[in-house]
């Protein structure tokens, strides 16, 4: 009589096999994304940064973006993106572009008084 294999065994053979080689293949791209995750041209330096992005919208969005020490203005709608402004990156070291943070900190009667308080009444 010849030897007749054990089904059981013979498919706990493969899927132990096919686990072992999916497992080595997914430790690869692992490896592989963990080494060129950051790398530019440049090295380790990362070359796009958003700095601020702000919802408008269905779809809209308007993002502030530094891109290899250029800051732009981006309008972001649906699949178009369009260039609103260029920023020099001095003139957000001298001055804070981003938010007035005494203005938040204040209250609406406050606000409304520093507007209007240049306003004349007519006689």
């Amino acid at each position: 009589m010849g030897y007749q294999p054990d089904m059981l065994s013979a498919v706990f053979k493969m899927v132990a096999s096919l686990a072992s080689a999916l497992a080595l293949l997914f430790l690869i791209f692992y490896i592989v994304r963990k080494l060129s995750a950051g790398k530019t041209a440049l090295g380790n330096e990362k070359l796009i940064t958003i700095l601020e992005s702000r919802y408008l919208g269905v779809k809209k969005t308007i993002s502030l973006v530094e891109v290899a020490g250029s800051i732009m203005v981006l309008g972001i709608a649906g699949d178009r993106i369009s260039l609103l402004d260029k920023i020099d990156p001095d003139q957000i070291k001298n001055r804070d572009l981003f938010s007035d943070k005494t203005e938040e900190k204040r209250g609406f009667k406050e606000q409304l008084k520093s507007i209007t308080k240049n306003i004349k009444p007519k006689n």
